[in-house]
């Protein structure tokens, strides 16, 4: 089966993963749920369908229910330990929901019927479930490195000395994650959106190459060292000859990455558009 080139370039990012090290719950030896990260994954990850980001309130529930799995959960509990301790009151319309959010997530991965709920008492996780901790969740994978060439504000390329490791933090992971499902956003824009995107984008300026790959920002953005952080810190899925276009709000942790395969004001550009997340230190 073919996905478009999506495994090869999601196998290629996982090689750049290396040991992603937290927590983690394995399911009936087959998904991996990921409390920190907030996501459920295969056991053997084949292809970017096995990987399934959920909301956090979803994740936390999910953990509740895990670490009680032994005992029925009452809403009230849920409620405390979800949302009150964080300072949240919500309705009891935004648990069913969450609740089902994480049952159809589950049911993707073939985990159907694990999440149960028990009349006038509350929810629990089936006690035929096979339940283990595990201490960490590791992708075995090595961590090669790549070359990076910064252009400085005259547009002169300096090279960089040696080669430069992505890192390998929890973060990383769950920014993979979501890139490798184009979870948040996928768009493909095609020649009657050229025209539309041409004023937006014709400002932008390019402040960095990753083997052949030229990365751009806003022009009238000065921070360039937040987006050099990000470019060195984060995997990008970006062949020779593509254009990389990223818009990075201030002390925000959304990102915005369109990935075009020319120039995006050429007529006839085909972009695949992401929304990710990153740690903020308020820049």
């Amino acid at each position: 089966m073919k996905y478009d080139g999506c495994i090869e370039q999601f196998t290629k990012n996982l090689q750049m993963v290396g040991a992603a090290m937290s927590k983690a719950y394995l399911i009936d030896n087959s998904v991996i749920f990921n409390p920190k990260l907030h996501y459920l994954r295969r056991h053997l990850v084949t292809s970017p369908q096995d990987i399934v980001q959920l909301n956090v309130p979803a994740s936390r529930c999910f953990e509740v229910l895990l670490t009680n799995r032994y005992n029925v959960i009452s809403q009230k509990v849920l409620f405390e330990s979800v949302w009150k301790n964080q300072g949240a009151y919500v309705s009891a319309n935004t648990l069913y929901q969450n609740i089902s959010l994480l049952r159809k997530a589950l049911k993707s991965l073939d985990l159907d019927g694990i999440v149960k709920t028990i009349s006038k008492q509350g929810i629990v996780i089936a006690d035929t479930v096979n339940v283990q901790e595990i201490e960490n969740d590791n992708v075995d994978l090595s961590v090669p490195s790549t070359t990076l060439t910064i252009l400085p504000a005259n547009t002169e390329r300096i090279q960089s000395a040696g080669k430069l490791k992505w890192l390998t933090s929890n973060l990383f992971l769950s920014a993979l994650v979501a890139l490798a499902l184009g979870l948040m956003t996928f768009s493909i824009f095609e020649n009657h959106h050229h025209q539309s995107h041409m004023g937006y984008f014709d400002h932008y300026s390019q402040f960095a190459e990753i083997n052949g790959c030229k990365i751009f920002r806003p022009g009238m953005d000065n921070a360039e060292e937040r987006y050099l952080s990000f470019v060195k810190n984060y995997p990008i899925p970006c062949e020779a000859q593509s254009k990389i276009y990223l818009t990075m709000p201030r002390a925000k942790p959304q990102v915005s990455m369109v990935i075009c395969d020319k120039d995006i004001l050429t007529p006839g550009v085909r972009c695949h558009s992401y929304n990710l997340l990153r740690e903020v230190s308020y820049d």
